[in-house]
């Protein structure tokens, strides 16, 4: 025989409002607890993301002294080159005991002196007193030197200028004049020559 239910009708309506409200309840709870877990990882991850952008930040600003830094010693680098260079141009040439040893080398006997002019030819603004005929842009970076003495034989110039020509230091050797003089009731010959020799920097 099939059971017959005595219960009354709004039993059974209280009892199925009563189970959909706990499956309700149970759902917008589970939803709840998604809810909240959802927005707690984004706000960890939101976390560990400006700890991040903070460090990015820093190793930015580190980078950024170091490269300022950098600039500032490249800046310092041109000028001391600039001054370098300024300083090689002002006070560059051929030491004098270098040029008076080589001269000493290829003076002939019974051979004076008399005078030793060096001109030295500046990279700034100066053309230099130079020798006529000679190719100014031959002459970059060398300088002039002038020679004036005396000697009893005319033949004791040309050797002066030939030891002159074969010393690595003078170029270009050429003479001034040879003229017979009479010096102390002595007839000579005085001489002047004039070569270019190379500016060490």
């Amino acid at each position: 025989m099939k059971e017959i239910d005595f219960r009354p009708d709004r039993y059974r309506v209280r009892r199925t409002r009563k189970r959909n409200v706990v499956i309700r309840v149970t759902f917008l709870g589970v939803l709840a607890v998604v809810l909240i877990l959802g927005s707690v990882g984004a706000y960890a991850r939101k976390a560990i993301a400006r700890q991040e952008m903070a460090g990015l930040q820093g190793d930015l600003e580190s980078q950024a002294k170091v490269f300022k830094g950098i600039d500032a010693m490249l800046v310092h680098l041109d000028d001391v080159r600039d001054k370098r260079q300024l300083l090689s141009d002002v006070a560059g040439g051929a030491p004098l005991y270098r040029v008076l040893a080589e001269l000493a080398h290829a003076m002939p006997d019974a051979t004076a002196l008399t005078k030793v002019h060096v001109a030295q030819k500046r990279k700034i603004g100066d053309t230099g007193d130079l020798p006529g005929g000679v190719d100014a842009t031959w002459i970059d970076g060398m300088s002039k030197l002038e020679v004036t003495g005396w000697t009893d034989l005319d033949v004791n110039v040309g050797r002066f200028m030939a030891r002159m020509s074969e010393s690595a230091l003078f170029r270009n050797v050429r003479l001034g004049y040879s003229n017979p003089v009479v010096v102390e009731g002595r007839e000579v010959r005085e001489f002047k020559l004039t070569c270019l020799f190379p500016e060490f920097e």
